[in-house]
């Protein structure tokens, strides 16, 4: 699948081209009546998606209808994001999901958060992605010790928990890009990658739904979380870390092929160009990123991020001059 996109940011304008626009678009909805929970794809021609409430009944049996383990993979095949206190949909969080819905296919892609996205990377997300149903969620601001949540950034390490302890699937971090299908990881009852030799990372998880690696996270999370700014990834990065080395047969270890280059390469991303077939997925860190790139630019960027977005939007990698 190309997505076939260009188009130019102008004055906080993007304008997308295609050969057709057309007003008809499909989307999958919620129905519950009469005890029935039902997931179905519908026609429509508004650039709206659902909305849900995290832990609803109805849509929790209708996802576990509509998307079960298949094959024998113990992970349902669902992606989620967690969106909290987000507007507009930036040009790389458009690169994700394009990239999550190409290589990944999931049945349906769950944005969990107190806003539904907008702008119109947004708009021509939904035009083309039919499965988006936003869960409302409300970031969290305490945990089960009395303790606050010390930044938005712990209240969404926890919620990615709960999410994937009540419906199983893939979470992604929104400047996490998929490079191929994850598969081949869905047996496993979760997956996490190395970031450094140190820690796992958190911005790519595979899981079943209610495994007992992510219970006894959010556990210890609840029981021993507090918010000192000198030990910001304690509970997100190193408390998943000594978990997998007390119970290894809970999870199953990839060796830096979520997030490789890691934080201490960054060059290699915005500058250089890295070879990523190993890679099942890029974390661009992307708060450390300055250009403002968007579909036009990334055509002749030079760079591993650029040839990324090119691959992910345009099929290739190589530069394009036309």
């Amino acid at each position: 699948m190309t997505c076939g996109v260009s188009g130019s940011l102008r004055s906080g304008v993007v304008t997308l081209t295609e050969p057709a626009i057309f007003s008809i678009r499909d989307q999958l909805i919620l129905r519950c009546e009469d005890g029935n929970s039902t997931l179905y794809m519908t026609s429509t021609e508004y650039d709206q998606i659902p909305t849900v409430e995290f832990e609803d009944n109805c849509f929790s049996r209708a996802v576990r209808n509509y998307c079960p383990e298949t094959n024998g993979r113990r992970v349902p095949n669902i992606a989620h994001y967690v969106w909290f206190g987000i507007k507009n949909m930036t040009f790389y969080q458009l690169v994700s999901f394009i990239s999550v819905h190409r290589f990944q296919n999931p049945c349906m892609i769950l944005v969990h958060g107190d806003v539904i996205p907008a702008g119109p990377y947004w708009k021509y997300l939904i035009r083309r992605v039919p499965t988006i149903i936003h869960v409302h969620m409300t970031p969290p601001h305490r945990v089960r010790n009395g303790k606050v949540l010390g930044s938005m950034t712990h209240k969404s390490n926890i919620a990615r928990l709960m999410v994937l302890k009540e419906y199983g699937g893939v979470y992604l971090d929104l400047d996490t890009i998929l490079l191929r299908s994850l598969v081949p990881l869905m047996n496993y009852p979760v997956t996490m990658s190395l970031e450094y030799e140190s820690n796992l990372w958190n911005g790519l998880i595979v899981a079943e739904r209610d495994p007992v690696f992510i219970r006894q996270w959010i556990t210890l999370f609840h029981d021993l979380y507090y918010f000192d700014p000198n030990k910001y990834f304690e509970f997100s990065l190193f408390l998943p870390t000594r978990i997998a080395k007390a119970h290894p047969s809970w999870i199953h270890i990839e060796n830096m092929t979520f997030c490789t280059p890691n934080g201490m390469n960054l060059n290699k991303i915005f500058k250089e160009n890295y070879d990523w077939k190993q890679n099942y997925a890029m974390h661009l860190y992307i708060r450390y990123y300055k250009e403002n790139d968007d579909v036009i630019t990334v055509r002749r960027f030079n760079s591993t991020i650029g040839a990324l977005a090119r691959f992910v939007l345009y099929d290739t990698k190589a530069l394009l001059t036309n």
